[in-house]
């Protein structure tokens, strides 16, 4: 999916991505109470100006993760009108940095605040195991990044045991503290369900399905179906479903692209899905982003990995 050129469609590509970040369920157990997101608050050209602010942080860069969290700023400063008191301060001691604090802000109550955010996605590979050729720095997850020594356990480790007891150590003023895990979690048709989840995941997390390299040539059976490659950092809420929109493609399609694509890289996709019951579903002639937003489309997400995932080193 590349970028939105036209005013209106970045408005509307920002804001359905806000949209997801505030409104769907958390990949964690312990996730804070979020208000409930108000459109009506929002001004779309005043987002789009500030999504695109040259000064701002990390503008420009393609990491998911820098997208997200600049989301989530917008929402702290412009629709929760929180005093943010800093965003990705680092904490150092003498001249060794020894982490860094996404957000401390003040709440509505007035508390100090630390938040750790994040937006991850994993897949279920249940054969991955203790022992064997996954083993070591890899070993103890069923659930991995598109680049496999991402686990979900070890960002759980990083966020709970490092990140957020930075702020208990160096800034006792802090009264709460909170990691806020946005993201997915994909599943092969094959593997079943699955047995035990890991402490901290939620059993409300959104689901997707992957696929193998060997298995792309399945998507030509749907033919009702509309497809298109996700582009970072646009991973997050995916496109809304536009039938002149070229990056839509038929099943028979994408599966020629994808077989283009693994000739030239291990590079794992994200695709999204668009049903007929999207299809169908198009945005009408001077329908409001709000109407849109609350009549999403019935999309899919789907990750396209190479045979040889888990243990290629390609990075998501």
């Amino acid at each position: 999916m590349n970028p939105p050129q036209h005013a209106s469609s970045l408005a509307d590509q920002f804001l359905h991505d806000l949209h997801w970040v505030i409104e769907s369920p958390s990949l964690i157990n312990s996730a804070p109470v979020i208000p409930p997101l108000s459109l009506d608050a929002i001004d779309p050209d005043h987002l789009t100006s500030v999504m695109v602010d040259p000064q701002s942080r990390h503008v420009g860069s393609h990491r998911v993760g820098y997208y997200f969290e600049r989301l989530v700023l917008y929402w702290l400063v412009h629709l929760r009108r929180v005093e943010v008191v800093a965003h990705g301060m680092q904490i150092k001691d003498d001249k060794r940095t020894l982490g860094e604090i996404d957000f401390l802000f003040r709440d509505e109550a007035g508390r100090l605040t630390h938040w750790e955010v994040s937006v991850k996605f994993y897949l279920y590979h249940p054969q991955h195991a203790l022992s064997g050729p996954l083993s070591g720095p890899l070993g103890g997850s069923h659930f991995l990044g598109p680049n496999a020594r991402d686990t979900f356990e070890r960002k759980m480790g990083r966020l709970f045991e490092h990140q957020l007891p930075l702020s208990q150590t160096h800034l006792p003023d802090v009264e709460v503290r909170q990691a806020w895990v946005q993201g997915q979690i994909f599943y092969h048709r094959q593997l079943g369900s699955v047995q035990l989840l890991p402490a901290q995941m939620s059993p409300d997390h959104l689901r997707g399905a992957y696929l193998y390299q060997r298995e792309i040539n399945e998507l030509q059976h749907h033919a009702n179906s509309r497809f298109q490659v996700l582009d970072k950092p646009y991973w997050l809420a995916g496109p809304m479903f536009n039938a002149a929109d070229p990056n839509w493609c038929s099943g028979p399609e994408m599966a020629d692209t994808l077989h283009q694509h693994f000739k030239e890289t291990d590079r794992p996709l994200m695709l999204c899905q668009a049903d007929s019951e999207s299809v169908q579903s198009e945005s009408l002639p001077n329908e409001s982003t709000e109407t849109r937003l609350k009549r999403r489309p019935n999309t899919k997400r789907i990750f396209v990995v190479a045979d040889s995932w888990p243990l290629t080193d390609s990075l998501s």
